[in-house]
């Protein structure tokens, strides 16, 4: 009897609807930078009262356009299949980091705190948890835990036979329900 395919695959962006105000505040900052760099450096009139340097001046446009352009092209790549679980955090991490299901102990949905437990959103390794920071004793070293995150608070938590946890962001939680549960009865 040949096991039926299953596969899962979900692609977040950064830019979406529910954060158009931080895109209309960064095309701001974009236009800000690109007027001050034509008006500097083609025109060749000095922008603001105590001007930058020219080299200053191209040097930190070149920065803010980039890190827009990183924005723009962010985003998050989840795999999901019998063989395990795969993530992609594009342009950041190029290929994909897949955990398979024989190291996995747990694997489920659940929601999180980004700032509380990670820090915010993005790519997190290890335990930021502020109540632990607070409790622990000073010898006692941080669990090892990563997070891929790009917005929300629900994500796929993966607990690892070796004691460390994976959060893999995700919008669609029902979805990942199902092919878990998929998952359990094929193996």
């Amino acid at each position: 009897m040949k096991k039926k395919e299953i596969g899962y695959y979900e692609c977040q962006h950064v830019f979406h609807l529910k954060c158009c105000y931080i895109w209309i505040l960064w095309l701001g900052m974009d236009g800000l930078f690109i007027y001050g760099f034509v008006r500097q450096i083609i025109f060749r009139e000095p922008w603001g009262n105590n001007p930058m340097p020219d080299t200053g001046l191209i040097i930190t446009a070149a920065l803010v356009l980039g890190c827009s352009l990183l924005f723009v092209f962010m985003r998050l790549e989840t795999v999901i299949d019998a063989e395990g679980c795969s993530v992609r955090y594009f342009p950041l991490l190029w290929r994909y980091r897949t955990v398979a299901w024989e190291n996995v102990e747990k694997a489920y949905v659940r929601k999180y705190s980004p700032i509380r437990e990670y820090g915010g959103w993005g790519m997190k390794s290890g335990g930021f948890r502020i109540k632990k920071l607070m409790l622990r004793p000073l010898r006692m070293p941080f669990e090892s835990s990563k997070a891929y995150t790009l917005y929300g608070n629900t994500g796929l938590q993966l607990e690892l036979k070796n004691g460390n946890k994976v959060l893999i962001g995700t919008q669609h939680p029902q979805e990942i329900e199902e092919i878990l549960k998929l998952i359990k009865v094929q193996r």
